[in-house]
């Protein structure tokens, strides 16, 4: 082989090698910049609450679930957090002698409404002595439809998901983690803390 020949061939060898170094520093750099624009980072966070207008949120990390403790419909039947696994929920604890979980139910009455066709259910639970007698005697006054009527007999429930204050509200996961918790009122049903809910506990939609 003459010594012309020799010359193109290792021209030619080098610069295939300068091309597929490039092409592999290129694709890497497509891969990070698509795995970063996927990881967009979470809003369920304190400060995306603020944002929402939603004050005092407290994430729990890690998530965990609270005591399958019993608590009971109008009608007193059994009901359990468990009864809900596979659904995502809005758990406020309230009372009728409660000023800010009063001024705050007809909201999550609304969100309620708002939220049923999103898979995410909220749930109202009372936490008065006498609580199915007066929260009916509530809602009808104060034309509460969506929310059903749930009583936590002796605070059995509150106390087993360590809750300290009313109202209190959980966010619960499709799981039946606890994710977060809001302790006071709420606009609920404003755009942007309906919104809120949503990408907290629908976080793939």
């Amino acid at each position: 082989m003459s010594p012309l020949i020799q010359r193109l061939q290792r021209k030619i060898t080098r610069r295939g090698l300068i091309i597929s170094l490039v092409s592999v520093v290129f694709g890497g750099i497509v891969a990070i910049t698509l795995s970063l624009a996927s990881a967009e980072p979470s809003v369920c966070t304190w400060q995306g609450a603020t944002d929402s207008g939603i004050s005092n949120f407290l994430e729990k990390d890690p998530p965990a679930p609270i005591e399958d403790t019993v608590f009971f419909d109008r009608n007193g039947g059994e009901v359990r957090l468990s009864d809900y696994k596979g659904t995502p929920l809005i758990v406020n604890f309230w009372a009728t002698w409660c000023p800010p979980c009063v001024a705050e139910m007809p909201a999550l009455d609304r969100l309620k409404g708002l939220l049923a066709d999103s898979g995410i259910d909220v749930l109202a639970i009372d936490e008065d002595r006498d609580g199915a007698k007066l929260a009916t005697k509530f809602y009808e006054t104060n034309n509460i439809t969506n929310l059903d009527i749930l009583v936590d007999r002796q605070m059995a429930l509150v106390k087993a998901a360590k809750v300290s204050g009313l109202p209190t509200t959980l966010f619960i996961d499709a799981d039946g983690n606890q994710i977060a918790a809001v302790v006071g009122e709420a606009e609920w049903d404003s755009p942007d803390a309906v919104e809120f809910v949503k990408a907290c506990l629908l976080p793939e939609n």
